[in-house]
């Protein structure tokens, strides 16, 4: 599918984003950023007009489109996103879909929101400020369900702990597993419940090559207490890194012992990607 809208937009531009948006308006030609983009499946016609971008796409597979061709958002506009409607199947507020924002959004950036949870709990530090003027058409298009809560979001440089788990290297990173996700011949992530249909479209947007798909696996319950078959399919195909996300509720001891035991040459490293600081702590622990 051709995204020739997408690939107009200027990478140099200071963009603000506004997911499951209202309509046009003539009064965001006067928002002071270069470039307002609007999503909504409501939006009948992609189309620009003056320096706004209304664009009908699923939200996911729009931040995936958006990261592929490195662009970012300088500003995030969230009200009345409908939690399970217009395209999200999730709130743009949960900690899921501000890990799939972090790869694309500025180090240093705007969060506008009308509802809990205001903030999430990931490598971010999100202090307070007061509500812009410029974001009043925003307000007056949209009928926020509380007043805007408004933050100057920074996000952390990420924090590794390293170190030899019997033969393979292990990696305890604080940030999004999306930021690293080309290092790994293996991407191990969850697709269950809410986040099922947002990764699928998050993927559409952000992969261009089929073939791709491959080194994603997929966790499909709520829960996996062994890393057992990740192992020997790495070992099967020569796999030198795995990459994962929390998968066990918290339970690792049994995953950690399956690595110091594990004596095959492949794979040579696991990487465990996480956003809520108190994660693996059976891992850290080692």
């Amino acid at each position: 599918m051709s995204h020739q809208i997408i690939d107009a937009i200027d990478k140099s531009s200071k963009i603000i984003f506004y997911p499951s948006s209202c309509g046009y308006s003539d009064e965001f030609q006067n928002v002071p950023y270069e470039l307002v983009i609007l999503n909504s499946h409501e939006i009948k016609q992609k189309e620009k007009k003056g320096n706004v971008y209304c664009l009908n796409y699923d939200n996911n597979e729009l931040l995936g489109l958006l990261f592929a061709r490195g662009i970012s958002i300088s500003a995030v506009v969230i009200i009345r996103d409908g939690c399970i409607e217009g395209g999200n199947y999730e709130c743009v507020l949960e900690d899921g879909f501000f890990g799939r924002l972090m790869p694309v959004a500025s180090k240093s950036f705007k969060y506008f929101c009308d509802h809990e949870p205001a903030t999430v709990d990931a490598p971010a530090q999100s202090d307070k400020i007061d509500t812009p003027d410029y974001l009043i058409p925003f307000i007056s298009n949209s009928d926020p369900i509380n007043k805007i809560k408004s933050f100057h979001v920074k996000l952390k440089p990420k924090i590794e702990k390293v170190f030899k788990h019997g033969n393979i290297l292990v990696r305890i990173i604080w940030d999004s597993i999306w930021c690293e996700y080309n290092r790994s011949e293996l991407v191990v992530i969850k697709k269950i419940g809410s986040s099922k249909k947002a990764v699928e479209n998050y993927l559409k947007g952000l992969l261009s090559n089929d073939n791709l798909y491959e080194k994603f696996e997929y966790v499909t319950q709520s829960r996996m207490g062994s890393i057992d078959r990740l192992l020997h399919k790495a070992e099967k195909k020569h796999l030198s890194r795995i990459s994962l996300i929390p998968i066990a509720g918290g339970r690792y001891k049994k995953i950690a012992r399956e690595i110091q035991l594990w004596s095959n040459d492949y794979p040579k490293e696991i990487d465990f990607f996480h956003l809520n600081k108190d994660d693996y702590k059976d891992l850290k622990s080692l």
